[in-house]
């Protein structure tokens, strides 16, 4: 008797363990539009593998696209994957607030439209190498960004998310996805690839640029920096560090006439990566 009472404890302390770590394993959770606006991305540098990537041509679809913060890139699997996933790697720190996904390839509305999209999914989410969440999901078919909430969960090292596609939308071509990543409180500064600085040259732009957190396109996107149509409107970086095709600047300003009204922007002042060629170096001054 003795026995089977502490068994019956076992099982009751197991099932409530079970339930606060987990959500119904048979309940399908559906994503809902947007993003919200406490939400900011973690990690600096993203891995990403697939059961395959799609390429032709000039056509690339890595599994790393699908994590860079970029909409306009994206992962693709091969025409004849029945069986398609995708897992993705990035450190962290600090707490996971949910998980945010663009679904097809939102490069533009053609693009969406010609590739397929995912409906339903299994989802397993380890932190700090132990699963903390697991669940079958269900995407919008929409272009616009999709968020889905997870139980709050600490992570100090690096999380992985793999999603094993079960159903698609039109069941036909390449089946696609731009974005997918866990979330984290929006205050906290993404850390930026730091090395020695040098003399400081202040460059404008010569193309609107795209702003990473290290010397390459596999580190997170920042944010970007349009030239406007205006004569100043160039943004003007302050140029500290090279590494290759990248360099470094730690301040970021725009130049407009006198009389001119500057328009509100979102530009990352804080520092970051850019591609040297879309620097106009011919009018660079100390």
């Amino acid at each position: 008797m003795a026995f089977f009472k502490n068994a019956v404890k076992a099982m009751m302390l197991y099932f409530f363990i079970f339930g606060i770590s987990c959500d119904t394993p048979n309940e399908i959770k559906k994503t809902k539009t947007g993003v919200p606006d406490d939400w900011g991305p973690t990690g600096v540098l993203r891995t990403g593998s697939a059961s395959s990537q799609f390429r032709e041509g000039a056509l690339d679809y890595k599994a790393r696209y699908a994590a860079d913060g970029d909409p306009k890139t994206g992962w693709c699997a091969q025409k004849g994957d029945s069986e398609a996933w995708i897992r993705m790697q990035s450190p962290c720190a600090g707490p996971l607030f949910g998980l945010v996904f663009r679904n097809g390839m939102t490069e533009n509305s053609i693009m969406f439209s010609s590739r397929d999209r995912i409906q339903q999914a299994n989802v397993l989410l380890r932190v700090d190498g132990v699963e903390v969440w697991r669940n079958r999901i269900e995407l919008q078919d929409t272009i616009q960004p999709q968020h889905l909430d997870i139980p709050d969960v600490v992570c100090s090292q690096e999380y992985t998310i793999q999603l094993d596609i079960k159903s698609r939308y039109e069941n036909v071509g390449l089946v696609c996805l731009s974005e997918m990543q866990a979330m984290i409180d929006a205050a906290t500064p993404i850390s930026i690839v730091h090395g020695k600085n040098h003399e400081s040259r202040e460059v404008p732009a010569k193309l609107s640029l795209k702003i990473y957190a290290g010397p390459s396109t596999e580190y997170t996107l920042l944010g970007y920096a349009p030239i406007l149509l205006t004569r100043y409107g160039a943004p003007y970086l302050r140029v500290v560090e090279e590494r290759g095709d990248f360099v470094r600047f730690d301040r970021l300003r725009r130049r407009f006439e006198p009389k001119e009204v500057p328009p509100t922007l979102d530009d990352p002042t804080y520092g970051g990566w850019v591609h040297r060629d879309h620097l106009a170096w011919d009018q660079a001054f100390p």
